[in-house]
């Protein structure tokens, strides 16, 4: 097991593979990952099934106490050199005025020096998928 942290760098090979898709979306498996204008906000587009997007937020930024293990078997897809090298993200939904809210059940685990990446899930977790978040949306 080992504890992820937030994202700190871009991919340092521009281009995101998930070799088993996202959970919804197996067919997709090549995105870009774009800060946004916004401090811990992010957009997952993807490259194969265009125009899909996803809003991604850093959940530490995000929840205080938040913290997740990956497991062995997500490690193994992940393949990191270092544990600094892993990213953890969380998507976002914007309820059409409604209050936003992050799933942190199914985080992203990105590995930064590969651009391997994983959707994970969560099972013993006090947050849920979906568990409002506040977003500050003042420019950087």
């Amino acid at each position: 097991m080992m504890a992820a942290t937030a994202v700190m760098q871009t991919p340092r090979t521009g281009e995101l593979v998930f070799d088993e898709g996202l959970l919804g979306f197996p067919q997709c498996r090549t995105f870009r990952l774009l800060a946004t204008e916004h401090d811990g906000l992010y957009w997952l587009e993807s490259t194969d099934c265009p125009p899909l997007a996803f809003l991604l937020a850093d959940p530490f930024q995000f929840y205080d106490g938040y913290g997740i293990d990956l497991n062995d078997f997500d490690l193994k897809a992940l393949r990191p050199a270092d544990p600094a090298d892993i990213a953890v993200l969380v998507t976002v939904t914007l309820n059409g005025g409604a209050e936003p809210t992050a799933n942190l059940r199914g985080p992203i685990a990105i590995n930064l020096a590969t651009g391997r990446g994983r959707q994970v899930i969560v099972n013993n977790s006090e947050f849920g998928v979906r568990q409002p978040i506040r977003l500050e949306l003042s420019a950087r």
